[in-house]
């Protein structure tokens, strides 16, 4: 059997820098509400465990009431500016297409597991042309319990038709790990995401500062 099989990617902070979509959005948001817009680096030391996680930071971080009502009413708002902003200020990081399509061309099955909502995930994944390498592409549904739970990594090996021991899971926090590991995935973190801990202190088995690292650093993976 070939090595690796398939290769199980985070979204936000992995493939993609989205931080000033998130901002805008979250920012926008939080004026309606009256309340302070964040500087981009505060949204930075909060984000990456899906929006509402977001928000509900966003409220503590300034003293603002966090009733369910009014997580539930920013939550709402978010999405539509999330929705209306889309890609307008997130990037690629560099090296990435080329090394999807190199994995891609060598028969490797691609999927993206994300605590980005859905429906918002499938319109910025066609937006930057991600579309083309990834099958499934699985986000947050109100079916679907977020990440660490394993169902959404399940879920995608189930798609690509491959058990654990041929997949290989691409992430940028400890969110990523833990669901890696729920799964007995090995799990490779990228130092230039949003994990609020150093990299090499997330338990991952190796640490890759740019994408072009990441081609060795799977290879070096000790095979099932």
């Amino acid at each position: 059997m070939s090595w690796p099989r398939a290769i199980v990617c985070d979204l936000d902070g992995t493939l993609i820098d989205s931080l000033p979509d998130i901002a805008a959005s979250l920012n926008a948001t939080l004026e309606e509400a009256r309340l302070k817009p964040l500087p981009v680096d505060a949204v930075r030391a909060i984000v990456g465990r899906g929006a509402r996680v977001l928000i509900g930071e966003a409220l503590d971080g300034q003293g603002a009431e966090q009733s369910p009502g009014l997580l539930d009413a920013l939550y709402a708002r978010f999405l539509v500016h999330y929705e209306a902003a889309r890609a307008t200020r997130t990037s690629l990081y560099p090296g990435v297409e080329a090394q999807l399509a190199a994995w891609q061309s060598d028969g490797i099955r691609l999927a993206i597991c994300t605590n980005k909502p859905q429906a918002v995930t499938d319109l910025v994944v066609a937006d930057l042309g991600l579309d083309r390498y990834f099958d499934p592409i699985i986000g947050v549904t109100d079916a679907r319990p977020r990440k660490p739970d394993p169902a959404m990594l399940t879920a995608c090996l189930d798609g690509m038709g491959v058990t654990a021991a041929g997949a290989v899971m691409i992430g940028d926090t400890a969110t990523d790990v833990k669901i890696a590991r729920a799964v007995g995935l090995p799990v490779l973190i990228c130092s230039f995401g949003y994990a609020r801990a150093p990299a090499g202190e997330l338990g991952a088995d190796a640490v890759v500062d740019a994408w072009s690292e990441l081609p060795a650093a799977v290879m070096n993976l000790p095979t099932p």
